[in-house]
């Protein structure tokens, strides 16, 4: 599972559910968590991006406390019986095919009602937890290519794809981190944004703007 992988699960979910929560409990996967001490937690940063654009905190579980995450424990079991073990002698010649059969196996598991439980999940959600979700960003997260330290050089320039792309003077010298999109590279220096440029998808090109040159060069 690849931090790209994780980030757009993340996307759909909160899509789905059409809203946030407050906070998301993962498991210490890479692609959440790099270090989990007694003291300190230290989140991947892509993620912790992910975090600040949806505006949720990360919870890790202790590792090996499943009890931290019993319930989702539990739903991924039922998922697991009512889904993949339904399919497992079933053949589909598309990812489409796939998840449509998916979607109609989890709807009904979402359907069902017990004696336990006279509510479906489907009912309950609107009444419980759908009042409890923070309202989505005007715009999803964009899934985005990261370069952390690199050092930028005397002449305020930094390596991207074949290019070279400008931050302001003061920065010479300094590690920054870079996020690209399809349509722009961003520079930043301590999670705080330094510059911006639109992303060229050609070879060998400079891109200095006036704003980040000394006065006097």
């Amino acid at each position: 599972q690849t931090i790209a992988d994780w980030i757009e699960c993340h996307i759909r979910a909160f899509e789905y559910y059409g809203g946030v929560p407050f906070r998301v409990v993962p498991d210490n996967l890479k692609s959440a968590v790099l270090k989990h001490g007694r003291d300190k937690i230290t989140t991947n940063l892509v993620y912790a991006d992910l975090a600040e654009h949806y505006n949720f905190a990360i919870a890790p579980a202790r590792p090996h406390e499943p009890q931290d995450k019993a319930l989702v424990e539990v739903s991924v079991q039922i998922v697991q019986r009512g889904v993949l073990a339904s399919l497992r002698n079933h053949r589909f010649f598309s990812i489409h095919e796939l998840n449509a059969e998916m979607g109609r196996r989890v709807e009904a598991i979402n359907n069902r009602i017990s004696h336990k439980f006279p509510i479906s999940r489907l009912e309950r959600f609107p009444r419980v937890e759908a009042a409890a979700l923070r309202p989505l960003p005007v715009l999803p997260y964009e899934v985005c290519s990261w370069q952390y330290k690199v050092r930028v050089d005397e002449f305020y320039l930094i390596p991207w794809d074949g290019n070279h792309y400008s931050v302001p003077f003061l920065y010479a010298h300094q590690l920054v981190d870079i996020r690209a999109s399809k349509q722009t590279v961003e520079v930043l220096y301590q999670r705080q944004l330094l510059a911006s440029h639109e992303r060229s998808h050609e070879v060998g090109t400079i891109f200095k703007l006036d704003a980040h040159l000394p006065a006097n060069p």
